[in-house]
């Protein structure tokens, strides 16, 4: 499994959307994670787990910006 990391979110970001936006590459179901602040704040930033290196560099270079 390789890692996604991914910031610059808008706060009001919620699983759904992240998973809805990389609905075509073959990522781990429910592995999205959120930052948050201890407060309970989104942080801007997530991550979610792509079954192979090669599915995340797509992922990454398709969707980037």
């Amino acid at each position: 499994m390789v890692a996604l990391k991914m910031r610059g979110l808008p706060w009001r970001v919620e699983v759904d959307e992240i998973e809805q936006f990389f609905s075509r590459y073959s990522y781990i179901r429910e592995s999205v994670r959120i930052g948050q602040l201890e407060d309970g704040r989104k942080t801007g930033q997530a991550a979610l787990l792509f079954l192979n290196e090669e599915e995340a560099k797509n992922a990454m270079n398709e969707k980037q910006g």
